[in-house]
Formats: structure tokens, sequence, C-alpha cells
């Protein structure tokens, strides 16, 4: 099964015994399959075939989930998972199974495997991550879908000894690259459990730094695969430095099919935007919000009850949108997860329970609490005079908007993602089991289980249909709420992080490329928005036909 979005300290188990004896890939439907194995000399009907496998997990996996909480932790989770799918790709690897935090994939060359793992580890640092990785050869045994055999165990045990930022490989994969430039340090002997005798461990050393050229010329020319990695970084210096004058000459611009570029000045950080829906020009730019904490950046932001709410965990920002300023920050609570409108009231769940707090005067009102232990809320939605929280063990609490009393909870899924309101329906995302759940909310009951494939982050429902993002790859998904049948997936930009449903479109606010993509539920075709900077959250309001998206510093997520 796919990795599971939220409680996933409750589900760490050894890391030696993660992928267990039989090793499968997922198609996102509950079935495992694999991918063919890399591999040359064999068929792919062939029950036992050579191939290298690479194991690797992130360290420290489990404290770093709760120092960050479930929705960070699932962020941090889905960079680090496009990082390793990007260089398993790059050098030929192929995926087996993902479990967690953990990749299991094989290879028709420990060169390659080694590689991959160096640039894996490279590659995760600037998110303040660390992963190990494992690497061994030798022949497996492929019975129907599953990738099997003592090599596989080997390979997960020896993950399991490397430390921090460290690639340890056997003595068999040290010997077959005898002849590469890649440099090992010896590790001694070790017992690796459940096989036999010792096996010697070798450490993968970092690539040395190149040393600048030799302006003479009666030096004797670099070797080839020097010369491409000098070819690559000064074409990589210089599309930097085109990109850098292309970004000042041009600014920010509002970018669709046939359109034209519309220049804009720069825009403040911690700022929410008000941002016109069909000309995609910045109405106005509502600045000094208070930053959210580094673990728990802003990522909320409502319209309605007469104002625009930004959720930063730490405090309640108040924008009076008709003055186009700030007018109130509100400490709710000592953290916020997340907030929601409606019913007369703004409701901001958190570490206490949930506070009522009064839209006029900016005033709590109430705090219903409760008791969800180690687990947070992750979503809230108020729909027929009640509210609704979704918990990330998969609870759902609903309390009375007249009474301010909890009336029900009830376990609907295994984790919790998100949660949606249409007429009649909730709309719960359960990643783990990787369904849709529709819940009618009078009777809470459970309607229907939709199956989804993918990694289930959000969901939000319009124009007769449901729609899902899958942030790690990038793809908002719609789905026929009668039939429960997914159409295509539809690409949106870089790294989405938030979506909304308004003005007969679907809005993605994309974090890294920092754009907003509109998707057109009918033709189902997308246009793009560009703002700049990294985006937070997204939010539409209906009256005045403008979007509202929450702008952070960079190096926010």
């Amino acid at each position: 099964m796919r990795r599971r979005a939220a409680g996933l300290s409750r589900r760490r188990s050894s890391r030696g015994r993660r992928f267990g004896s039989g090793c499968r890939g997922s198609n996102g439907r509950g079935r495992q399959t694999v991918k063919p194995l890399a591999g040359r000399g064999r068929s792919r009907t062939s029950n036992r075939l050579l191939a290298t496998v690479l194991f690797s997990d992130i360290v420290g996996s489990t404290e770093r989930a709760v120092g960050l909480g479930d929705r960070r932790w699932r962020e941090v989770l889905a960079a680090h998972h496009r990082v390793v799918r990007k260089q398993l790709k790059r050098f030929g690897g192929r995926e087996v199974d993902t479990a967690g935090d953990g990749f299991f994939a094989t290879f028709r060359q420990p060169v390659l495997a080694v590689e991959c793992a160096r640039a894996i580890v490279e590659g995760v640092a600037p998110m303040g991550i660390q992963v190990r990785a494992g690497i061994h050869t030798g022949e497996v045994e492929v019975s129907g879908r599953e990738v099997r055999g003592v090599v596989v165990h080997i390979g997960a045990r020896i993950m399991s000894l490397a430390g921090p930022g460290e690639v340890l490989v056997s003595s068999t994969v040290r010997e077959l690259m005898g002849g590469s430039d890649v440099q090992f340090e010896d590790r001694g002997l070790h017992e690796l459990k459940g096989v036999p005798a010792q096996w010697k461990l070798f450490a993968v050393q970092a690539p040395p730094k190149e040393a600048p050229e030799e302006p003479s010329g009666g030096t004797s020319p670099e070797p080839e695969p020097v010369r491409r990695r000098l070819a690559r970084k000064w074409i990589v210096i210089a599309l930097s430095a085109l990109a850098v004058a292309v970004g000042v000459a041009v600014g920010l611009s509002l970018t669709s099919r046939g359109g034209t570029p519309t220049h804009r000045a720069a825009l403040p950080d911690n700022a929410a935007l008000q941002i016109d829906a069909t000309s995609g020009k910045v109405r106005s730019t509502v600045a000094g919000l208070q930053a959210g904490t580094p673990s728990f950046p802003a990522r909320h932001i409502e319209v309605g009850e007469g104002g625009v709410w930004v959720d930063t965990a730490i405090t309640l920002q108040h924008i009076d949108p008709r003055t186009e300023s700030l007018v109130g920050q509100i400490h709710a609570q000592s953290l916020v997860s997340t907030v929601a409108v409606g019913q007369g009231a703004i409701w901001a769940a958190g570490n206490v329970g949930i506070t009522r707090i009064s839209p006029a005067t900016d005033k709590v009102e109430a705090t219903i609490r409760y008791d969800t232990g180690s687990d947070k809320p992750i979503t809230i939605a108020v729909a027929g005079g009640n509210v609704w929280m979704l918990v990330t063990d998969g609870q759902l609490i609903r309390v009375d908007a007249g009474t301010n009393r909890i009336t029900r909870r009830l376990q609907v899924g295994i984790t919790g993602a998100d949660l949606a309101v249409s007429p009649g329906a909730l709309w719960v995302l359960d990643p783990g089991a990787e369904k849709i759940l529709e819940l009618d909310p009078k009777t809470a009951r459970i309607l229907r289980r939709i199956r989804v494939a993918g990694n289930l982050e959000r969901v939000v429902v319009g124009s007769g249909k449901i729609w899902v993002m899958d942030e790690s790859a990038g793809v908002v998904t719609p789905i026929d709420p009668a039939t429960g049948v997914s159409q295509a997936p539809i690409r949106v930009g870089t790294e989405p992080v938030d979506m909304a449903f308004g003005l007969d479109a679907v809005w993605v606010a994309n974090r890294a490329d920092g754009t907003i993509t509109r998707i057109d539920p009918h033709r189902l075709e997308t246009r793009t928005i560009k703002v700049g900077g990294p985006i937070a959250a997204i939010a539409v309001d209906t009256e005045a036909r403008t979007l509202w998206v929450y702008r952070t510093q960079p190096g926010a997520a």
C-alpha cells in the first residue's frame, strides 16, 4: 500500500522488517504490483534474475513527524518522495515498494544504485532531513508480482545499519565496482539479523569536489566525465543568470493560452493578496501578517462572515476586505491547526479544543474541549447547523453550533486527511484506506466508500464532481460522485498545497512555482496565474469575484 499520510508514528516498526519478505509495488487500488525489474539477459517471466537492490528511509522520521505535526510532515514526506523518484528515474531504477518514508528499488548495475543513493542523500539535505541507504547485489526471486529472496533481506538489513546521510553497501557491491571511480571506506564485519555469517560492509564516500580548470595549455585534458560535469555546471550558471535577468525584466505575469504578460511590482512576504479571478491581477495587498512558526507555517485562509481569516497557527489574522486592511490578530489558543467559518462564527481547532470566535468583536465566545490523545485536528467544516472536525486518526467529531456541545464522535477511517461539504453530504479523505467516504451530515452515517488511486491530500466538491489533489504527483483528479469513477488526473503546478472551489472553477495554489492553477470543471482545461513567491493557502470570495491567497516568506513551507 502507498504511504499513509497521517499517524506515521503509530505504525512504525523495525526498519529491517518494514518491507517484509516479499516486496511489492502499489497500483493505488489496493492490489500490489511490481514494476519490471531492471536486468539483462533474462526475460520477465524468469523466476530468478540478477539485480541490485536499494533500500532507503528517513533517519529519525518518527521524532521528526511528532515535532512537525501531521500536516507539515506530509509535506516533507511528499517532497522527499519527489526527490527519490526523480533520482530513480535519472539512474534507471525501478520502484518496487514504498512504505511510509522508505523505498525499495532495483537496478541493472550496482554503480547506478550507488550513484542514485548519493544523489538522494544530497537532494533531501536542503529539506533538513537525512536519509540512509543500503545496497546489495544478488539473485532475486520473482514469483508472480512479488520480489523476494535472501538478497532482499540483506539489502534491508544493510540499510538498518547505516547512519544519517550514509550509504552502506555489501562486499559484493564493492567487488563488482572495483573498476569504478567511486571510493569506499571499510566498515568492518557485521552480523545481519536473520542472515547467517558475518558480512563485510563498506560506506560510500562522497564524490571529491571538482578542482577549477587550469588556465595553462600545458596540462593534460581532464577525463571525459569531468568535462561533461564542468559543461553542465557552466550551462546551469548561464541559465540561472538568464533566468534572473528575465525575471527582473518581466516581473510577475499572468499567462494563459493566447494570453499576454501583465507586469507586476514585487510583492511582500507574509501578506494576503486579493487577486481578480478573471484578469489575474492583484487588486490589493495586506502586508504585516504575523508569520507562522517554522514547524507550523500559515496554511489556511477562509472567506466569510464579513472577513478574510488567515490561520498562522499562533494567531488568527482578521482582514477587512472592504478597507483592505488588517483589523485584528486573535490568540484563540496556543496552537491552531485549522479554521472554518459559518453559523455566524469563526471556528478554530487546535491543541485545546474548538474555539468559537465572534467575527464582529474578534472575541472568544466559547471553547469546546476534547481529548484526541497524540492525534491532532486536521480540518474543520461547517454544515447543517453542525461543526465537523476530522482528526488524523480518522476520527470525526460533530459539534452542535447552537449549543457548542459535542454530539457525536465516530471512527470513519484508518486515517484522516481532509473534509469537504456539499449539499446533503460530507466527504472525508481516508488516505490510509485510499478511499473517499460519503457521510450523511444529519445522521453521520457512512453512505459509501469510493476507492481512489494516489496519495489523497485535499478534497473539494463543485460542478457535480469531487476533486482530489495529490500533492506528491502534482495532479488533481475529478471523480463522478454518482458512479465513483475517476477521470484522468489533471496536471497542475509544482508542489500544490491547497485547493478551493468557487466561481465555477477549481483553484489550486502551487507553492514551489508561486502560481495558481484554474481548472475549468466542464472542459477540464487549465489556466495558470503567476503570483510569485511561495503560496501557502487559497480561498474564493464569490461576492467580490476574487481570490485570496497567503504568500509566505521564502523558505517557509
